[in-house]
């Protein structure tokens, strides 16, 4: 589903298709989407990754970043549409014009690794960017910082509105954020570091919400100590579905994997502890949160003898996998960062161990981290960057970003073709569907069709990939069709109104969408009276005869459509009246004309006494049995002035009686 496009500096003129691509791949409203604020990933020397999501999974090539300096770490953020919103290496902040942000100019001057950026909920327009800055270096000693940025100022481009806010001291260079379990919030966490007892074995959980920043975090004591050399190094990451922690200790050569709890922010007790990988340092878990895998980076000496790993580890079997090493002897590169993207896919930075950055060398691959071992599909040379270089480490994004499903359905309703796709299909040449009521499904290719007749929940659909790797599982959910103009009775779809009468004709509440049409006949053609998103197009007045279709999308994305034919009736009431007058016909109030059955009229008067009342159990073919109203109330004439009627009556369709109500008032002179 999705291609990673290389990003170079180049000409402004296409920059502007950076920005305005993704529109032209707009997705359905109700289709699955991805994390776009996670599109865009900058790096050293002008280059970027652009995840782009594209029908046939091609790609091309995007300018990039303004940041060349390679020894630094990299933050970004995209909107929730995919455009690039600003990115920074810690040192300023700039836009997604390239240019330093308004009030963005150096922010820090020591930031190394750590840099993560996180929108306020329900505030689409201003973001916290943490940092972790070095304080001192006899003894290290680090501290969290933010700054705030409001992108709805400056033009758009964003200005920095709160500059270096302390937020806790005596951390390490570790910082990894996830969803709330309300899915609102989000939890920023950090480790430790240092000599004090109070802090060195202590994750750190700070919430962030609509108000701010809570500063004061939620401490865990679980875990090894942190302190000593090079100890405040190395990754720490939340797995996407916010139940696991791993945390690699550089200088001991130690990766421990605990339970975390995203609803009140706890870090659980030690699961694992992987120990003897000389420099552990990247962490990243696979989408389903079942894998993660790590690296060492054993960098910091060139006469080091000891190879760099990539390794995988099985939470669910505790087995440990080897999956590829570079290095020593006879060669200087390490492997780096680990980041998944918005394709599923695990990335690997591959640098020089002597200067930290890219030479002539590439950015690896995990294609497929949700399968075991060496068929996980390590690419060691995924992107080539020719002569450009890149500092070991990625961008780090909120974790909760990346739980994407295995498998994705397109149309979901009661009576459609669903057509389901793997999100990764890389390295899947058959798959088997397994929908639980049935035999299953083997077919060539990552996609598989299925018409859904009815209304249909399945708690567990399973994918099987080459006959080997799976199950992969994920809920469906096919949604009823909405049912349309409900206030009408089910089963009729014919309107009887009274000649010169407007009748509001009522689609139904809570609809996406609404579009009214009109026809003389039931066959069409269709003219489109009115329509659009929004309760503002629910009602369409209706006076005409005719047929009437209404089509509505509702907000799952379901699609009805209703045809109601309208037909006027020939019953009239007069708008006035006299008791003695000369004509006979204006003598008595009395409805006129037909053919209708069980009517019933009542008359009340302007304080709401009711001064007559009529039922007759047939009144057809214009015969009406009834007298009228003669004026009178309680013996006298009743006095002249405004009089409310109600005549209620049916109506005969198609062998069935259609009970109608009209209100009105009359003139007694």
């Amino acid at each position: 589903m999705f291609a990673v496009k290389l990003l170079q500096k180049s000409t402004p003129v296409y920059l502007l298709l950076l920005f305005f691509t993704i529109s032209a791949y707009a997705q359905d409203r109700c289709e699955f989407t991805p994390p776009l604020q996670t599109k865009h990933w900058i790096l050293g020397f002008g280059l970027g990754l652009d995840f782009e999501y594209y029908p046939d999974r091609s790609s091309n090539e995007f300018s990039g970043s303004a940041l060349t300096n390679p020894l630094f770490g990299r933050a970004v953020i995209s909107s929730s549409d995919g455009n690039l919103l600003f990115y920074s290496d810690g040192l300023n902040i700039y836009s997604s014009n390239h240019q330093i942000m308004d009030n963005g100019q150096n922010i820090s001057t020591d930031v190394y690794n750590t840099i993560l950026i996180v929108p306020q909920p329900g505030n689409d327009t201003h973001y916290y960017m943490f940092y972790i800055v070095r304080r001192s270096s006899a003894p290290v000693t680090y501290a969290l910082y933010y700054s705030v940025i409001d992108m709805s100022l400056n033009g758009g481009n964003g200005r920095v509105t709160e500059r270096n806010q302390l937020l806790y001291e005596e951390v390490s260079e570790k910082l990894t954020a996830v969803h709330h379990a309300n899915s609102t919030d989000i939890w920023l966490v950090t480790h430790g570091f240092g000599d004090n007892s109070n802090v060195n074995s202590r994750f750190f959980s700070f919430l962030i919400s609509n108000s701010g920043v809570d500063n004061n975090p939620v401490p865990s004591n679980t875990g090894q100590i942190h302190q000593g050399l090079y100890n405040e190094l190395g990754y720490l990451k939340i797995s996407p579905r916010g139940d696991l922690i791993a945390c690699a200790k550089n200088g001991d050569g130690v990766v421990q994997l605990f339970s975390f709890n995203n609803t009140n922010g706890s870090v659980g007790s030690v699961i694992r502890t992987l120990d003897g990988h000389e420099r552990a340092y990247g962490i990243e878990f696979s989408s389903d949160s079942k894998f993660f895998y790590f690296t060492t980076s054993p960098w910091n000496s060139s006469d080091e003898p000891q190879r760099s790993w990539l390794y995988q580890y099985n939470i669910d079997s505790d087995d440990l996998f080897p999956i590829d090493n570079i290095g020593r002897p006879g060669g200087n590169l390490v492997f780096g960062a680990l980041q998944i993207g918005i394709d599923s896919k695990i990335y690997v930075t591959i640098c020089d161990r002597r200067q930290a950055e890219l030479t002539s060398g590439s950015v690896g691959i995990i294609q497929n981290p949700k399968r075991q071992g060496t068929d996980c599909n390590f690419q060691l040379n995924g992107f080539g960057f020719s002569s450009l270089g890149v500092q070991k480490t990625l961008p780090m994004f909120i974790q909760s970003y990346f739980d994407i499903p295995h498998f994705t359905y397109y149309r979901h309703c009661e009576g459609d073709d669903v057509e389901f796709n793997l999100w990764n299909p890389s390295n899947t040449t058959t798959t088997t569907w397994d929908f639980g009521d049935g035999p299953q499904v083997t077919v060539t290719g990552v996609s598989h069709i299925r018409l859904f007749a009815e209304t249909v929940n399945f708690p567990e659909v399973t994918v099987t990939e080459n006959g080997t790797f799976g199950p992969y599982t994920e809920d469906v959910f096919i949604r009823p069709l909405p049912l349309l103009i409900p206030e009408l009775l089910p089963d009729e779809d014919v309107l009887l109104i009274f000649p010169n009468t407007i009748y509001p004709l009522d689609g139904g509440e809570g609809f996406y969408e609404y579009q009214w049409y009109y026809s003389s006949s039931a066959d069409g053609p269709w003219e489109l009276i009115t329509g659009g998103i929004g309760e503002a197009y629910r009602v369409q007045p209706i006076e005409d005869e005719g047929f009437y279709k209404l089509e509505v999308v509702d907000m799952e994305c379901c699609e009805n459509e209703r045809i109601i034919e309208v037909r006027a009736l020939d019953l009239n009431l007069p708008t006035a009246f006299r008791p003695f007058s000369s004509i006979a016909e204006n003598q008595r109030f009395r409805p006129y004309g037909g053919p209708v059955f069980n009517y019933s009229i009542k008359i009340f008067n302007r304080w709401g006494q009711q001064v007559f009342e009529e039922e007759i159990a047939e009144a057809r073919d214009q015969g009406w049995k009834g007298q009228g109203w003669d004026g009178r109330f309680q013996g006298a004439v009743g006095a002249s002035g405004v009089y409310i009627y109600v005549v209620i009556f049916d109506v005969e369709h198609e062998d069935r009686l259609i009970q109608t109500t009209k209100h009105g008032w009359f003139m007694l002179f």
